[in-house]
């Protein structure tokens, strides 16, 4: 069980790392003739990042024994994609 978890924030993590890419690159790269290509990496992140979005709150709030600073770190990653996602509909980017 502590391996899932521990591979469901890597992957949660690498997930949250790749939308942030994408956003930032969206944002800043106005100019740029292939934009709408980065909003499409952005949604792949989103959507490749589907295991640990799902997965981590299942693996972390099913064993209460953890403590408080470990549920939050190992909800980190969805709580970013969360917030990254809103900002993203917010702006109606990509």
């Amino acid at each position: 069980m502590v391996t899932a978890r521990w591979l469901a924030f890597c992957w949660g993590c690498l997930a949250c790392a790749a939308m942030a890419y994408f956003l930032l690159a969206w944002l800043t790269q106005e100019n740029n003739p292939l934009r709408h290509e980065l909003g499409i990496g952005f949604a792949m992140a989103l959507l490749y990042g589907w295991p640990a979005w799902v997965g981590l709150p299942v693996l972390v709030l099913w064993r209460r024994e953890l403590p408080a600073r470990e549920r939050l770190l190992f909800l980190s990653p969805v709580v970013i994609a969360a917030v990254l996602f809103v900002v993203v509909s917010a702006l109606g980017v990509p």
